[in-house]
């Protein structure tokens, strides 16, 4: 029973001390028709505190924010399906670039690769920006990555605007056509035989 009370207690001081922080996150990066083709580039990760509490205030961790990539399969060659690290614009006493990689459960092949990126506490209607890079290696199929917020200092409003899919897939193979040189040399042929059976008709 003791345990019971001590345990409500904490639970009940650390729901006080928690503010009411709605974070954003904008996802700033190259697609076509909703979807990446490049086989690399780069990415701009907006995290945005719409208030109305400062995110994660009542904590001592210089980058209580995280923002967290979905686990991402390896490609058969220890590699991960998709790649990322930081970009070399970025501020890194203000975003912290992670990676876990873990051990593949029973039955998979190759690990798994956690990507995160650690950022301070947010001051209503701050914006932060952290710059990364990416990298494909599969050969085909599509591959869908949620990058969202995490805080656990705080009570999120807001849950609608903390996550963003983006589906990294291969560009379609283009379609050989006729160039114009030989689209002219059949327009020409078709005139010319064209010519060459009306002056026969004539004739005859």
């Amino acid at each position: 029973m003791l345990k019971l009370i001590i345990f409500l207690n904490i639970f009940i001081s650390g729901s006080l001390i928690a503010g009411t922080v709605d974070l954003s996150l904008e996802l700033d990066i190259n697609t076509k028709n909703g979807i990446v083709y490049e086989s690399q580039g780069d990415f701009i990760i907006r995290i945005i505190n719409l208030g109305p509490d400062i995110a994660a205030i009542n904590t001592s961790l210089p980058l209580p924010l995280t923002i967290q990539a979905s686990i991402i399969d390896d490609n058969g060659n220890f590699t991960p399906e998709i790649q990322f690290a930081a970009g070399s614009q970025n501020n890194n006493q203000e975003c912290s670039s992670t990676l876990a990689i873990g051990s593949p459960p029973p039955g998979s092949i190759g690990p798994k690769y956690a990507y995160g990126i650690n950022i301070p506490s947010l001051a209503v209607n701050e914006t932060i920006e952290c710059h990364g890079i990416f990298s494909r290696h599969f050969q085909s199929g599509t591959r869908d990555v949620t990058w969202e917020t995490y805080n656990s200092f705080d009570v999120d409003p807001n849950n609608n605007n903390d996550s963003q899919i983006i589906t990294f897939g291969i560009p379609p193979k283009a379609v050989p056509t006729n160039n114009i040189f030989v689209l002219i040399l059949f327009l020409t042929l078709v005139l010319y035989f064209g010519y060459k059976s009306k002056k026969y008709e004539l004739r005859h």
